[in-house]
């Protein structure tokens, strides 16, 4: 119920492929969208259907140069050093640097500026590092559309960290960037997540999505034990808080599964949702 999408509903008809005149309006439209929404100028944004784990993967693939894993220690920084290690991108002295912004596992934030950066789960609670050379979300999460967009953002004088494939491939970032001229996808896209991504930007308010997002951890953080749970979009509380019970009726993120702590997003739902569980949890305390 508080997982990492948003909860939302929408109806749409497909009345047009993602090769028509029709989508490449739609394209551009989102693409500018978001742009202006989020005061992003300096970017340009390529679209790779999937999630943001696709499109960091596609980041790392098509890069130029080697990259040092930095950040906080935890299941994404462990994950892209994996990454990068297998396909030959690791060096730990290079000048270029990739972390993960905001490492759900722990629920810590990192920040360095000049780098790459998986901002999946931060994005845009967190402000971008200046002089970030590339950045990745997601339609989902934070910005609240259905899952099935990674949405990269490079900077206009950093395309040169990246090279080609030289062969039809889903993982090269120029290959997006070249059809993106077009307003076009290499491969089939999710045209309905577009439309509804242009709907969700219209109504988006950033400054009211912090507030919520603070609100909701701010009431937390009077049960969590110890009180070290700063004001972020994903809340970590470890499972010896929380009963099976309450875990299983809201189906807490891991609720089923062998790791130690409960997650919960604090952004996915009405605030009215966060305060029946707070409620619950009070309940079973003081009994």
């Amino acid at each position: 119920m508080f997982g990492p999408n948003q909860i939302t509903k929408y109806s749409h008809q497909m009345k047009y492929s993602h090769r028509t005149e029709k989508f490449k309006s739609l394209y551009r439209k989102c693409t500018q969208k978001i742009i202006d929404k989020f005061n992003l100028q300096d970017y340009d944004l390529v679209f790779i259907p999937g999630s943001g784990t696709t499109g960091m993967e596609a980041v790392i693939s098509s890069l130029k140069t080697k990259v040092n894993v930095i950040g906080r220690e935890g299941k994404f920084k462990e994950r892209w050093m994996e990454y990068c290690i297998n396909n030959g991108k690791h060096d730990n002295t290079s000048q270029t640097s990739l972390y993960c912004q905001l490492e759900t596992s722990t629920g810590e934030v990192f920040y360095k500026e000049g780098s790459i950066v998986d901002a999946i789960s931060s994005f845009p609670y967190y402000d971008i590092p200046k002089g970030t050379k590339c950045f990745v979300t997601c339609s989902n999460k934070q910005l609240g559309a259905f899952p099935g967009l990674a949405l990269v953002f490079v900077r206009k004088d950093s395309w040169d960290l990246f090279e080609g494939k030289g062969y039809f491939c889903t993982k090269d970032l120029l290959l997006y960037r070249s059809m993106q001229e077009n307003n076009q996808t290499p491969t089939t896209c999710p045209v309905q997540i577009f439309k509804q991504l242009v709907i969700v930007m219209d109504s988006f308010n950033l400054q009211q999505h912090r507030r919520r997002i603070d609100k909701v951890c701010n009431m937390f953080s009077q049960i969590i034990e110890p009180d070290n749970q700063v004001p972020c979009p994903v809340i970590n509380i470890p499972k010896s808080q929380i009963s099976k019970f309450v875990a299983s009726k809201y189906e807490l993120y891991n609720h089923n599964t062998e790791k130690d702590i409960y997650q919960i997003f604090s952004y996915s739902n009405k605030f009215k949702k966060y305060k029946k569980l707070y409620k619950d949890i009070v309940n079973e305390k003081s009994n």
